[in-house]
């Protein structure tokens, strides 16, 4: 049998848990807010030159908040270009009506 994850054999609490999501959902509050004030395309990397989230913030969060916007339908993936390391990564922009 296979498992989709790697057990670290950490467990949370009910409390830890809902301490992560909120501080997760802040973090992507604050992307939010970032990018409909000061930018009309963006990639994750220029989010993280911005300081955008806090100094020490690490890059999967980064990842996971503009993917989770794209998710819930805020941002929109309509380009890609080279970033750090020659890898493609994709521009990102607000969808139409997500300006208010």
């Amino acid at each position: 049998m296979t498992t989709s994850y790697h057990p670290t054999g950490h467990t949370l609490t009910q409390a830890q848990l809902s301490d992560y999501e909120r501080r997760a959902q802040t973090q992507e509050e604050k992307i939010l807010a970032y990018v409909r004030t000061r930018l009309t395309r963006f990639t994750v990397e220029d989010l993280e030159d911005r300081v955008v989230l806090p100094v020490g913030t690490p890059h999967s969060s980064y990842i996971r908040a503009v993917s989770n916007l794209r998710r819930w339908g805020y941002v929109e993936a309509y380009d890609q270009t080279t970033g750090r390391y020659n890898r493609p990564i994709h521009i990102y922009r607000l969808r139409p009506g997500v300006m208010n």
